[in-house]
């Protein structure tokens, strides 16, 4: 039988635009992923991180976090979308619905994405999405980031992504299926410098 729910936090790329891995960046005292890590953990439930580029650095970081389980991208330089193809081909048979979230959103709380996943429960057949408009109507793609919850019913497309586009063709493809929920928390990230200097202006070095 399988389980309901598990998250997956996707974490295996090279962080290209930034110049360095922005999973490995000091906050707090500990590496980003590993806070994300703690921070998901409030959630109690079964969590899984995708690692690729730098491996056993992640590997390194992430042993103080023994409840996380890895999965190796061995992959991780063809994009987003085999990390995300990846995990769910491994998972498939395990659970019900699969929460994807980017390892740099740094400002998701877990008392966020509980309300995120309570709202996903009433329309459990659709695809949950996070978005920056609060009119949550005739919404682009432009407007919709992970946080992501995608039901049984999407893996086999799930299985099939590549590339760097993550599951937007699934998501253009199923448009009328998406719940967008608003959490503008979710498009803080760690992309670029200017982002970065923002990120020390909260939690300096």
């Amino acid at each position: 039988m399988k389980k309901p729910i598990a998250i997956v936090i996707l974490a295996a790329g090279c962080s290209r635009r930034l110049g360095q891995n922005k999973q490995l960046i000091s906050v707090e005292g500990q590496a980003l992923i590993t806070r994300q890590c703690c921070e998901l953990l409030r959630l109690e439930l079964p969590i899984y991180c995708v690692v690729g580029y730098q491996i056993d650095e992640m590997k390194l970081v992430l042993k103080k976090v023994p409840k996380i389980n890895l999965i190796d991208n061995n992959q991780w330089s063809e994009g987003l979308g085999g990390s995300i193809a990846l995990a769910t081909d491994l998972l498939k048979d395990q659970f019900e619905q699969l929460l994807f979230v980017l390892g740099d959103q740094w400002q998701l709380s877990a008392c966020k994405l509980n309300a995120f996943i309570q709202s996903h429960n009433l329309t459990q057949d659709r695809i949950t999405i996070a978005t920056n408009n609060q009119n949550l109507t005739n919404l682009s793609l432009s407007e919709l980031s992970p946080p992501v919850i995608f039901p049984v019913n999407y893996y086999n497309e799930l299985c099939l992504l590549q590339g760097e586009s993550g599951a937007k063709v699934v998501l253009k493809t199923h448009k009328q299926k998406i719940t967008p929920f608003y959490l503008p928390e979710a498009f803080v990230d760690l992309d670029t410098q200017e982002q970065l200097t923002k990120l020390r202006s909260i939690y300096p070095e």
